[in-house]
């Protein structure tokens, strides 16, 4: 997320780091992703969509993706826990933490949370670094993890509850379109879009893509699926558009994914 980020073998989907820096130049964030930090020392301001944020040791903070975000130290060193990541298939549950901004949610964190928390991102940079056969869904599995104890170390402060647009078309399937999920939620299209985009940082179109192309990965290791299977199954028009979206996404065909993970 900071200055030097790694692409993952799966896409830059999630990678997760321990970092340290000193005070002077601002070190910049990677806003394409989700990003979650937890202060370990220090204090550290960041600046996101012209706000200053003043955040400090003991705090864990969740930015959506969207604008550029800097991060300038006020001590002469800060250290963090961090990892970025997308929401989709493996994320189910919806943001409780408090809103500071529209981009920047936060929780505050008793010593003890603290060092539960930092152990869940030491396996985290773990499994990521070590990236053995399930990886993958495991990393997700502590990330949602952290999401959720993000969650219930928040239930106590004032904040709104996710409205109801959110709820229901985090669940909604793939073969349904934007008109048919915003009718669903009993809203207007243009309400639905830009609800859904201020909850998740980016508009339902490309969410549902992620999901699908995450799901595709899945599939695509099951030996008894065939790809045009596959592309029926997550209802794209034909086998040759369903490769073209694939292989646009992560830089790589759907045959050529299966053929190199199968081998593994």
């Amino acid at each position: 997320m900071l200055q030097n980020h790694y692409s993952s073998v799966t896409g830059r989907e999630i990678f997760c780091q321990k970092s340290s820096f000193r005070s002077g130049k601002p070190h910049y964030g990677y806003g394409e992703n989700w990003n979650i930090l937890l202060l370990e020392s220090g204090e550290v301001v960041l600046t996101i969509d012209d706000q200053n944020i003043k955040l400090q040791k003991g705090e864990m903070v969740l930015i959506k993706p969207g604008p550029d975000r800097y991060f300038t130290s006020l001590s002469s060193r800060w250290s963090t826990e961090w990892c970025h990541f997308n929401f989709g298939t493996y994320i189910t549950a919806p943001v409780k933490w408090t809103k500071l901004t529209p981009f920047v949610f936060k929780t505050a964190i008793e010593p003890e949370d603290f060092q539960r928390l930092k152990y869940l991102f030491s396996e985290l940079r773990r499994i990521c670094a070590i990236r053995r056969p399930g990886w993958y869904e495991l990393a997700y599995c502590l990330v949602h993890t952290i999401l959720l104890y993000g969650n219930m170390l928040s239930c106590s402060e004032k904040s709104s509850e996710p409205d109801d647009v959110t709820l229901k078309s985090f669940y909604l399937p793939f073969d349904k379109n934007v008109e048919e999920i915003a009718k669903g939620c009993g809203v207007s299209r243009s309400s639905f879009f830009f609800k859904f985009k201020e909850s998740f940082g980016i508009p339902p179109g490309k969410y549902k893509e992620q999901m699908k192309m995450a799901q595709a990965k899945e599939l695509l290791l099951k030996e008894n699926k065939t790809i045009s299977e596959i592309a029926a199954e997550l209802n794209y028009s034909s086998v040759f558009y369903f490769s073209n979206r694939f292989k646009k996404f992560y830089g790589i065909s759907p045959n050529k994914y299966k053929e190199q993970h199968l081998k593994c």
